[in-house]
């Protein structure tokens, strides 16, 4: 390969033979991830299927108005309704924000008592149903970044 400065770059490229190599395992009986699973509250999950946390960022914002913050569009509800039906044993939510002014980032959930309203206790009962409509346990990510 010739560069425009003179210089002649080689490679010399061998064929990947193997990219890694795995250690060696008996067989593992995966039939226990459909069990039911009992935690120490009592509360017991269908399986041990667990649908992992994100941050969604698509809830209201409003940079000056902290009382219309966090509060989950119907867009929300209808993406953990998908979930819902998946038969997860636990639904472990996005960031749920318990400060309005503390945010990990705009549009993620709020529920504190600065912006609680009928608007936002409604459309969380919506998320909530929508989330264990098939037995998965519903959990809340609580988030406070502090300042």
């Amino acid at each position: 390969l010739s560069s425009s400065n003179g210089y002649t770059l080689v490679f010399n490229i061998q064929p990947i033979k193997e990219v890694h190599s795995r250690l060696p395992a008996g067989g593992a009986d995966l039939s226990v991830l459909g069990h039911e699973i009992t935690f120490r509250n009592g509360r017991t999950a269908q399986n041990r299927f667990l649908k992992a946390a994100l941050t969604e960022r698509i809830s209201s914002w409003d940079p000056k108005n902290h009382k219309k913050r966090g509060i989950p569009p119907q867009r929300l509800i209808n993406m953990y309704d998908k979930w819902g039906h998946g038969k997860f044993g636990v639904i472990l939510t996005g960031n749920v924000c318990v400060d309005p002014w503390n945010l990990e980032s705009a549009g993620n959930v709020v529920f504190s008592k600065e912006n609680d309203c009928p608007e936002l206790r409604q459309a969380c009962v919506k998320w909530a149903e929508a989330m264990k409509q098939d037995g998965a346990l519903a959990v809340a990510q609580i988030s406070h970044t502090s300042s």
